[in-house]
């Protein structure tokens, strides 16, 4: 996406993309348009702005050098963040993966230290820091239990799924139903063979599966891969294809 905006003595194009921070201050924009490059952020520019952002950006050139100019912030993609509560001048605070510094505004003394995961209340700015307000708190140590909450807070994922993508489930599984008890003529049915998961123990879901057996004309083993057909179920512009495509 480009636009031209108006910017001092000329007409300097605009452009939309998504920002990458790092925890260094600075950050990167990454454009919407393949065929352009990633632009540097510096830490001025970046104070205002989290991992994620979508922004309208323009270009401006010292030398050989380039840096985006921030013109917009067209979407706020970081509704929660991860970090460890950390204490100053009696202000607790939360330092995230990607070194933005958010206030708390319900932390405790006895916090000072542990892994949380906040939601936010209000988003940074040129002089101020953004404000969030501590829903998850993770302990000392981040375990593997809590990497789907680690996963949702630092891409900004909502835990929820809509309702339309819900119901859509809840046709899908009477619909999975029957085509066990009456499978499709266009598929053979192998369910009588001793297939085998090689999913682990604790997968969500188990859709990979083999079947090794010896054949009898010859010494040779046959294997059967079994992989789960999801695109018969989940139609391409379906809900759930939407909101799977958006996460």
């Amino acid at each position: 996406m480009r636009k031209k905006k108006k910017s001092g003595r000329r007409n300097r194009a605009s452009f939309v993309g998504r920002i990458q921070k790092n925890p260094r201050g600075f950050a990167f924009v990454i454009p919407h348009e393949r065929n352009l490059p990633d632009t540097f952020v510096s830490p001025r520019e970046a104070r205002s702005l989290m991992n994620g952002d979508i922004v309208e950006y323009s270009v401006e050139r010292m030398g050989k050098r380039t840096s985006a100019q921030i013109v917009k912030i067209l979407e706020r993609s970081c509704k929660k963040a991860l970090g460890k509560v950390q204490a100053s001048h009696r202000q607790f605070f939360i330092e995230s993966s990607e070194g933005d510094l958010i206030a708390l505004d319900n932390a405790e003394r006895n916090l000072v230290g542990s892994w949380v995961i906040a939601s936010i209340k209000k988003y940074p700015s040129d002089r101020e820091m953004g404000v969030a307000s501590i829903t998850s708190k993770l302990g000392q140590k981040l375990t593997p239990e809590f990497d789907h909450l680690i996963t949702i807070s630092r891409f900004g994922i909502e835990e929820a799924f809509p309702a339309a993508a819900l119901r859509e489930i809840d046709d899908l599984r009477r619909a999975a139903q029957q085509e066990i008890q009456k499978p499709s003529p266009l598929r053979k049915d192998l369910r009588d063979l001793p297939f085998v998961t090689i999913d682990g123990e604790d997968a969500k879901d188990f859709d990979d599966a083999i079947c090794v057996s010896e054949r009898k004309d010859s010494n040779q083993l046959q294997l059967l891969v079994a992989i789960a057909d999801v695109s018969y179920f989940v139609r391409p512009d379906s809900q759930l294809d939407i909101e799977a495509k958006r996460r």
